[in-house]
Parts: structure tokens; C-alpha cells; sequence
């Protein structure tokens, strides 16, 4: 079973010639940009066993279709968290669980903020 996304719109559809690269890495059309989302859209998927398809005709745009499998949910008692500063380290994480950064790279400033 499958959690289906679709996302179309009616710009001017994909050359074929574009169709075939859209998702290698760092292929773009742009003038400016890093080609790094479809290609990391579709590693993704992979990833998880989804999928995703591309419907395009010249002149009436394109539809994405992404499927989602679904996974059951496992019912697990969440670790409590400690209250306030109790359980922190200098560092910033909390006893017992694992502290990270997340990296955000964008070419458009308003995502990046």
C-alpha cells in the first residue's frame, strides 16, 4: 500500500531531451542553480522503496506522481525528556539522546532563513 502525492502544473512540459536528464545529478536548465534536487528527490525514494513518475507533454505541463510506502508504526514508549536545564550536557544535548546540526543549502535566501 501506498501514500500517493501529485503535484502538476500547466507550464510548457519538458523537452524530451530534458526528460531523460532530469534527475542526474547536477542537471539543471537554469542559468544559475546546483541540480541537485531531482536527484536527491529521486535517491530518496529509492531509499524508502517509493517511487516516482513523470507525466509531461509540450504545451500542458507536467505532473509529478510520488508514491509513499506505507509502514506500520510500531508502538514504543517515548524516553522521557528531562524538564528545563536538567539532563543537559554543556553541548547542548540531552542525556541519552543524540545532538546534531542540520545543514541547510539553498540557492534562495528565504528557504535558507
Amino acid at each position: 500500500m501506498f501514500v500517493t502525492l501529485q503535484v502538476q502544473d500547466e507550464g510548457a512540459g519538458l523537452e524530451p531531451s530534458v526528460r531523460e536528464k532530469m534527475f542526474k545529478l547536477f542537471f539543471t536548465t537554469k542559468e544559475q542553480g546546483t541540480g541537485l534536487g531531482l536527484s536527491i528527490l529521486q535517491d530518496l525514494m529509492d531509499v524508502i522503496h517509493g517511487s516516482i513518475d513523470v507525466e509531461t507533454e509540450l504545451g500542458q505541463g507536467t505532473t509529478f506522481t510520488l508514491r509513499f510506502p506505507i509502514v506500520p508504526v510500531l508502538e514504543m514508549a517515548a524516553p522521557p525528556f528531562p524538564s528545563d536545564s536538567e539532563g543537559l550536557d554543556p553541548g547542548g544535548s540531552i542525556e541519552g539522546h543524540p545532538s546534531g546540526t542540520v545543514l541547510i543549502v539553498d540557492d534562495n535566501a528565504v528557504v535558507r532563513h
